[in-house]
């Protein structure tokens, strides 16, 4: 961000577009499109408001839309999020916009991605963590372009029926993984100047650099392979402990560093490796961070062409400059960030949680050359200076605090990262300035009530308001890290701004354990309100009103009935975590209760609540819910903020960014349920390719709800047409490719069909 300073701006009118292949409205195949709103600060714009903010980015250039223009690829490790950005500027002015279609069909990984051209096509691949489950290695995909939009395939390695990962040949004549953690941060780079990719890595015990040299060129394939030898087990020579900043040199070209005063046994993975040329000589020179430390090494290379010697070290990179001081576990990327052709240096945390949160890429312009780049420090917040970044963890929800009919946000935060286990949580308010129609927000307060003095004690701060006292307006309940609640009572009035002057922490005496999430509901329709908590372990606490409507009462203990941990038996863990981060988001549709809630691991899961058995297993309607893709940790708030029926989700998560999503769920709780309205097989859209026209044909009972027919292309761009009853009509401007035919139904959504247009 740097909240509270800026101004957020809508990036483009994709509201109605699902650029994704659904075309249904059932729960379980619904893919919710993300929304844009403006948001507004003191005047100053954020371009990519809610692109979810950034924890521990991973920065690649590509072109996403083979427009011949550098866009930028950020794979963020908190989370496993893929985020990418369009270059909306020209060549020497690069301006980058959120852009989550172009991101669609990327594979699934983990821990880390980089994207280099191996096949030299011009088009790039990815190289990332590997995708086989409990094997430590590298994965390929292959990338190529579909309609002008980036796509990856797997570059399948398997024989033998061994893991699909990197492999190479052992003196044996059997095949092992070239070995990479889910922690360190390869180099893939031509090493030997040979034109084809080869990989440098720390060993299994850290310390030592490994050589993997690629063969595809010496055995005459060209570049469409990849096969490894092991040529070097200390490369450079040099050996990092991990214990001191400074690595061991090696006394002679050639040899391996000898002075291990901190042995193999006392070294813990985690490195990163960036390649690059520092000085005259030919070999390459290297920066490296590591877990311990927040200083980057720069390791400068005076060998020869063929044998690699480090010589020199700098252990506050760039000395010259503004040293990169990345707290814990820096990681660094060779890429050009402005556009002149000449690549830079952005900085950044390597490490998910319990690191810089805010300020998490520091970028270097190269104001020299490519090949012996000299770095002048510009900024430590580049491109999260655009987004809603809370820091570390987000969780939203929608509330009018001032009387005025329309929703404004409260977010609390986990914290913003300070030195010496310092922590910094908030409640963030935004004021919802627009209109009915069009949702606009302003920071307007990023202290709201003062909450950052209890971060002395605990953090993660999840608000929530519900009239608990029975007088028409929003008391305040907000969980924490250790498991309490906050309770504030409001005397504002009805309809009036909530005015809070008392903020009771331990109330009730409730503790659930962990980074407790409150959401209160009349779950047993006796009229009083009932109060549900999701915690760290993904069960969700009921706790039954035995008060009155003036005067609620909560039993503390949450296994003593009526009062039970198991509501619903929600488990938001996912096989083999031990954390689930359940977040409850109760939503009565039709007079019938369905309850949604986040995860540790991302999805939002949706089922429908049985008050006559809260401690049985509730039906389970969509453990994937929109297929909203979020990142880890996910915090939901639904309410319909711009009066079109349907209920938006606003989504925080473990980066401390927010992102807002367009949903099927009606707003209204007396709508007829929408999972039975509209049939995907009642929409047809024929010819699916065509060079000018097609038609449509939908079921008669179904024509009745049909309220308006848009087309997009695949970036979101709004297309004109002619219609003519049923028959659809490019105009003469459209160019080839696939575009969304997207029908917005009465009350109900929209379904999407896919057409080609090949004239």
């Amino acid at each position: 961000m740097n909240i509270p300073k800026q101004e957020i701006i809508n990036y483009s009118k994709l509201f109605y577009l699902f650029v994704f292949t659904v075309s249904s409205l059932v729960m379980k195949a619904q893919s919710f499109p993300q929304m844009p709103v403006k948001f507004v600060a003191q005047g100053k714009i954020l371009n990519n408001a809610l692109a979810g903010g950034l924890n521990a980015p991973q920065l690649s250039a590509v072109d996403l839309n083979n427009d011949g223009l550098d866009d930028l690829y950020i794979f963020d490790r908190a989370g496993n999020i893929h985020l990418t950005f369009i270059n909306q500027g020209t060549v020497n002015a690069p301006d980058y916009r959120y852009a989550p279609e172009l991101a669609f069909g990327f594979p699934d990984i983990k821990n880390w991605v980089l994207l280099r051209d191996y096949n030299g096509d011009g088009i790039m691949d990815m190289f990332a963590y590997s995708a086989t489950p409990g094997i430590d290695g590298i994965s390929v995909f292959t990338g190529s372009y579909e309609n002008n939009q980036l796509v990856f395939t797997p570059f399948r390695i398997n024989r033998f029926n061994l893991p699909d990962v990197l492999r190479f040949a052992l003196a044996s004549g059997n095949q092992t993984q070239i070995f990479v953690t889910r922690i360190d941060y390869p180099a893939i780079e031509d090493i030997d100047g040979d034109g084809d990719l080869d990989i440098l890595t720390f060993n299994v015990a850290g310390g030592f650099l490994e050589y993997f040299q690629n063969q595809s060129v010496e055995r005459g394939f060209g570049l469409d392979s990849l096969i490894f030898r092991f040529t070097d087990p200390c490369w450079g020579g040099f050996f990092e402990s991990g214990v001191v900043p400074e690595v061991d040199l090696a006394a002679r070209m050639g040899s391996c560093s000898s002075n291990l005063e901190n042995t193999i046994e006392s070294r813990h993975a985690g490195s990163t490796v960036t390649v690059l040329n520092l000085n005259e000589s030919c070999g390459r020179d290297l920066l490296i961070g590591d877990l311990s430390f927040d200083n980057l090494v720069a390791l400068y290379n005076n060998g020869t062409c063929n044998t690699a010697w480090i010589t020199q070290q700098d252990i506050n990179f760039p000395s010259y400059d503004v040293p990169a001081k990345v707290a814990p576990f820096p990681n660094s990327f060779y890429i050009d960030l402005d556009g002149d052709g000449i690549r830079d240096l952005a900085v950044a945390p390597n490490e998910r949680e319990n690191t810089e949160n805010v300020n998490t890429i520091w970028y270097y312009k190269n104001i020299q050359r490519d090949d012996l780049p000299k770095f002048q420090f510009q900024q430590t917040n580049f491109l999260s200076e655009t987004m809603l970044d809370f820091g570390g963890g987000s969780n939203p929800t929608f509330v009018d605090y001032n009387g005025d009919g329309l929703m404004d946000i409260v977010v609390g935060n986990h914290s913003i990262f300070k030195s010496f286990g310092v922590r910094d949580a908030r409640l963030f308010l935004f004021e919802n300035i627009g209109t009915s129609t069009e949702p606009k927000y302003e920071l307007v307060n990023d202290d709201y009530l003062g909450f950052s003095r209890f971060s002395e004690f605990t953090w993660d701060f999840a608000p929530h308001f519900a009239d608990m006292d029975g007088d028409g307006d929003l008391d305040l309940i907000v969980g924490e890290i250790f498991g309490g609640l906050f309770y504030g009572e409001n005397i504002g009035g009805v309809n009036k701004k909530i005015e809070i002057v008392n903020i009771i922490p331990n109330w009730m005496n409730i503790n659930i354990g962990q980074s407790s999430v409150p959401f209160v509901a009349d779950i047993d329709k006796d009229g009083l309100a009932d109060l549900l908590v999701g915690e760290r372990n993904g069960n969700v606490n009921f706790f039954k009103n035995i008060g009155t409507a003036t005067n609620p009462v909560f039993s503390s203990s949450e296994t003593t009935p009526p009062n039970t941990q198991l509501f619903g038996r929600i488990d938001a863990r996912e096989p083999g975590f031990v954390t689930g981060f359940s977040a409850p988001f109760v939503l009565e549709i039709n007079g019938a209760q369905t309850i949604l809630t986040g995860t540790d691991q991302g999805q939002i899961e949706y089922y429908q609540v049985n008050p006559q058995s809260i401690s049985s297993k509730f039906k389970e309607l969509d453990l994937n819910f929109g297929n909203i893709k979020a990142g880890a940790r996910t915090r939901i708030a639904l309410a319909d903020i711009n009066n079109d029926g349907f209920l938006e989700a606003l989504v925080g998560n473990l980066r401390g960014g927010l992102n807002l999503y367009a949903t099927n769920l009606p707003s209204s709780s007396s709508t007829t349920n929408i999972n039975n309205i509209i049939d995907n097989t009642a929409i047809q859209v024929f010819p699916s390719i065509t060079n000018s026209s097609f038609q449509y044909q939908i079921d008669r009972q179904q024509q009745r709800w049909l309220k308006d027919i848009k087309i997009y292309s695949t970036v979101g761009q709004e297309v004109s047409f002619e219609q003519n009853n049923n028959t659809l009509t490019f105009s003469n401007g459209a160019s080839n490719g696939i575009y969304y035919v997207s029908f917005l139904f009465e009350q109900y959504g929209v379904v999407s069909k896919k057409v080609l247009l090949q004239r």
